[in-house]
């Protein structure tokens, strides 16, 4: 759809720098409104919010949640509506009725007749909501176990209780919990408006926590022994291609320093790795890694939606990875730490090496966001991400619930000093038999 309201209409106009109200005709034009624009074959429905001398528009199916108006100018039986920013440069002006507004929507050189008719303002929180129970309704992983009617319904009546942006979030984090979503989130202006179904944090002691702030954004990459190497994966967030082969050069040169002809064995601890992106994280350690199937993306009914695989030690995800066949290169024997800060790209990781030939786990048991997701633009109202499938590993195990250590160690951390750590030195112990 073309974005009429955002790009195809670019030239701006002269609005005047004052603004006054003509008191007797408020109440006649205050109160929410709703009315269809159309230019050619383009139709939006736009909403407006007019109080006093403020308001705003909506216009749900472009992603325009509450943008302020800039100046809201009566004259007798007249209302001007002015946008004059960096997002929209427009003017709505018309002559006001009991029930509507008839007048003309100017943008740039385009004036398209436009007649707004009264609505309560349930009508415009409804439209928001819709906008992500649309997406959920047609991707999310749970989408046909879900209550529809029942889910709407009570997200209406929650965004009903106001326009601002803090209440679609609660509505939203409802449909999250309706879906059975605990890997969803709505992303607004760069920061989570909210996040999924509720998550069990009770695993995760202060202590932990503590030391997730403190290490999760840090790689670290020593020798344990002449023998033995230790990865300490961090969360990776980037996205962007650059960034992410960035990322993965760096991990790639960091056990290349440590890396020597006598080390074959390897702890890759993933207890601070709380998600990210795990396609820098696989391609940074695939020095380690032979050529195979690592499984992949599975639906609700088990069917395959990607693949994952390792071929000449870069990492994709495709339809033919489970096709690869494994080189005669033989991988480096591997100890696989999980806890409950293991989460998300971490699972994914974790899940992508479940099967591989000397490979063992150790620690207890992940987070539980162990779900692939999908990114969904929404235009101003910024990122939704939603669960569309579950990790399965190369045996085509999926996991439902999250990755289970082979041995659960228990004990106190020592990220500071990983030759201390009981998980690291059960996990050493195991390397070297």
């Amino acid at each position: 759809m073309k974005r009429i309201i955002l790009s195809t209409l670019l030239l701006t106009f002269f609005i005047p720098a004052f603004s006054f109200s003509n008191k007797q005709n408020n109440a006649a034009s205050d109160g929410t409104w709703e009315g269809v624009l159309k230019a050619g074959e383009i139709t939006l429905t736009v909403y407006f919010d007019i109080q006093d001398t403020t308001g705003a528009i909506f216009i749900p199916s472009q992603g325009i949640f509450r943008h302020n108006m800039t100046q809201v100018i009566r004259d007798k039986d007249s209302v001007t509506l002015s946008f004059s920013d960096n997002v929209l440069r427009a003017q709505f002006a018309g002559k006001v009725s009991s029930d509507s507004i008839a007048g003309v929507w100017r943008q740039g050189s385009a004036s398209i007749p436009m007649i707004i008719h009264r609505i309560p303002k349930t009508v415009i929180t409804h439209a928001n909501v819709d906008v992500f129970l649309g997406y959920c309704k047609t991707h999310s992983l749970h989408r046909e176990s879900a209550n529809w009617s029942a889910i709407r319904d009570s997200a209406y009546l929650i965004a009903d209780k106001s326009t601002d942006l803090q209440q679609l979030a609660k509505a939203v984090q409802h449909i999250f919990k309706g879906v059975h979503d605990n890997h969803a989130s709505w992303i607004y202006g760069g920061k989570f408006m909210t996040s999924g179904d509720t998550n069990d944090m009770s695993r995760i002691s202060a202590s932990l926590m503590q030391a997730v702030n403190q290490y999760a954004k840090e790689l670290h990459v020593i020798a344990l022994d002449n023998k033995t190497g230790y990865i300490r994966m961090p969360m990776i967030n980037a996205i962007d291609p650059v960034a992410a082969a960035e990322a993965a050069q760096k991990i790639k040169e960091e056990i290349t320093r440590v890396s020597t002809p006598q080390i074959q064995k390897w702890v890759l601890d993933l207890r601070v790795c709380g998600g990210g992106n795990m396609m820098p994280m696989l391609n940074g350690i695939s020095g380690l890694l032979e050529d195979a199937p690592m499984g992949g993306f599975t639906d609700d009914k088990g069917q395959f939606m990607r693949f994952w695989g390792m071929r000449q030690s870069v990492f994709f995800q495709g339809d033919s990875a489970m096709n690869t066949p494994a080189t005669i290169t033989v991988g480096n024997k591997l100890a696989i730490l999980t806890g409950p800060v293991t989460a998300s790209a971490g699972e994914a990781v974790a899940v992508a090496l479940e099967g591989r030939q000397d490979t063992r786990y150790f620690g207890s048991p992940s987070f539980g966001q162990i779900t692939c997701t999908n990114v969904f633009p929404l235009g101003n109202l910024g990122m939704l991400v939603i669960a569309i499938g579950y990790y399965t590993d190369r045996n085509k195990k999926v996991y439902k619930v999250n990755v289970s250590p082979d041995e659960a160690i228990g004990g106190q951390e020592n990220f500071e000093n990983p030759k201390q750590d009981p998980v690291v030195i059960r996990a050493a112990a195991w390397l070297n038999k």
